[in-house]
């Protein structure tokens, strides 16, 4: 059985995925939308004006060599 390789030499920096941070900034903007909705706002929040993906821990990404190991699923 051959080895599966990355398509694209591209990989996160810093941390292994923005799910936990996503996950917190949904459900602050979930509690952001319900308030607005008791108090009777029509204007409800959108998730950039409440969180930012700069807050989040992945640091952008960069580019790898291709014959690096990394390049490995």
């Amino acid at each position: 059985m051959s080895n599966s390789y990355r398509k694209n030499p591209i990989i996160g920096v810093c941390s292994g995925s923005d799910k936990a941070d996503k996950k917190i900034a949904n459900c602050t903007l979930r509690a952001h939308v319900r308030d607005a909705l008791a108090k009777g706002c029509e204007i409800i929040p959108v998730l950039k004006e409440v969180s930012s993906p700069w807050d989040f821990k992945k640091d952008g990404k960069m580019r790898i060599n291709n014959k690096s190991k990394l390049m490995r699923k």
